[in-house]
């Protein structure tokens, strides 16, 4: 079993190793680092438009500053993970269309046809399904209330003869 005591003890023999030292929390700007290391992450919180950047790498937006005392993990230094190109999550639709937007927007009603002829189409029918098997929605869908009422009975109807699985959406190499 591991001890706080066998904790501190390894952490002391590691110290006498030749190249290792054990380091403890200290005060900013007191930290022990290898040299190498040491420039990197100094050079990090240095200011980007001194530096003359050409080329593929060129980048004039934010960067994402680490924090102070915070362990940093490899992907923290990547340029993903350093220029934020991650955008906010857009939150999904809490309220339906309106009956005029889901009338554009439907293409079942465009096209003129009717949701339950498609019972027997598992490549269509899986686009309103969620990975678990879950109808999606009139807020993901945009169809119109009447549509939507026939795609979830086309979609129940193509369970029950086991077109289309109960659990889980077709996987997308089956109806290609």
């Amino acid at each position: 079993m591991l001890t706080l005591g066998r904790v501190v003890h390894s952490l002391r023999s590691a110290s006498a190793l030749p190249g290792l030292r054990a380091a403890y929390a200290t005060k900013p700007g007191q930290a022990v680092m290898p040299g190498d290391l040491a420039d990197i992450f100094t050079g990090l919180g240095t200011d980007s438009k001194t530096e003359d950047v050409s080329g593929a790498h060129a980048f004039s937006g934010y960067v994402t500053p680490l924090k102070s005392g915070a362990p940093v993990k490899p992907y923290d230094l990547t340029h993903e993970a350093r220029t934020g190109s991650k955008g906010p999550r857009r939150r999904p639709l809490l309220v339906a269309p309106t009956s005029r937007e889901a009338r554009k927007r439907d293409i079942f009603a465009q096209l003129d046809i009717d949701p339950l002829s498609l019972a027997t189409s598992p490549a269509i029918l899986s686009h309103f399904v969620t990975n678990m098997g879950q109808i999606k929605p009139r807020t993901q869908t945009g169809l119109t209330v009447k549509s939507q009422r026939k795609l979830g009975k086309a979609i129940r109807r193509a369970r029950m003869m086991g077109v289309i699985p109960i659990l889980s959406r077709l996987p997308e190499t089956r109806w290609r």
